[in-house]
């Protein structure tokens, strides 16, 4: 004679599913034969349905969110993740929330959400899918127009004019300021700029690779010297213009 599955405080349970015993067309007597062996169903069936309540509430915005949904207190739900068994009613409610099958619910079997949800998921998929297709051809579409209007679009970064190393100008700036000063000679605000950006000019037409730290500071001590002894000559001879003021 075949054993009956373990009824476990109203809940027919065995390998795979768990449903209220109302549901089953069956007559189960409540003798339990094995008491450890159903307690020690129940508890996995119970732990794995908590998990699955959990992610239902993951899809709606968290437990409190569920809560509200289902329309009991948050304690009430809490109980129900700790073990406590929610009446079939609260779990129609808890999958109709979620829009997740009943089965799926109560027992992990089948598919997880209902098929208006994975419909709406797909639809989804398919329009976040068709926004990056647009995107990707509205920015080919400003690349091959720029490539047809701009001379410069396709020609080698290093044939195009350098860029700027702003950083490097105002190191030229202070150079210009502090052999303005050691020679007590005052600038103008104005003019150390234009001073900066010819001193900024010498410096690259003197240098190999500007990006080359190492080189750049080697030729920096050399136009110091040399705006040093522009300065002295300019001193030497008043009524030339060349003197800073």
């Amino acid at each position: 004679m075949l054993a009956h599955p373990p009824f476990v405080g109203g809940w027919l349970c065995n390998s795979r599913l768990m449903f209220p015993a109302t549901k089953v067309g069956v007559a189960i007597s409540c003798h339990i034969v094995n008491r450890e062996l159903a307690t020690s169903c129940h508890m996995m069936l119970m732990s794995e349905f908590s998990e699955r309540i959990r992610d239902v509430a993951e899809e709606v915005g968290g437990l409190q969110r569920l809560a509200e949904l289902i329309d009991v207190p948050r304690r009430t739900l809490g109980s129900w993740l700790q073990g406590r068994k929610p009446k079939p009613d609260a779990i129609q409610k808890i999958a109709a929330a979620g829009e997740v099958n009943l089965e799926w619910l109560i027992a992990g079997v089948g598919e997880k959400f209902t098929n208006e949800k994975r419909d709406r998921i797909a639809e989804k998929q398919r329009q976040e899918h068709e926004f990056l297709v647009d995107l990707s051809r509205g920015v080919q579409a400003v690349e091959q127009h720029r490539r047809e209007n701009d001379p410069l679009y396709d020609m080698d970064v290093r044939s195009r004019a350098p860029l700027v190393d702003v950083a490097l100008l105002e190191r030229m700036a202070r150079v210009v300021e502090e052999v303005h000063k050691d020679a007590g000679i005052r600038i103008a605000p104005a003019k150390i700029s234009a001073e900066a950006g010819a001193l900024y000019n010498e410096l690259l037409a003197r240098l190999l690779n500007p990006a080359d730290t190492e080189e750049v500071e080697a030729v920096l001590p050399q136009l110091r010297h040399f705006l040093k002894k522009r300065l002295e000559q300019a001193a030497a001879e008043p009524g030339t213009g060349k003197r800073s003021a």
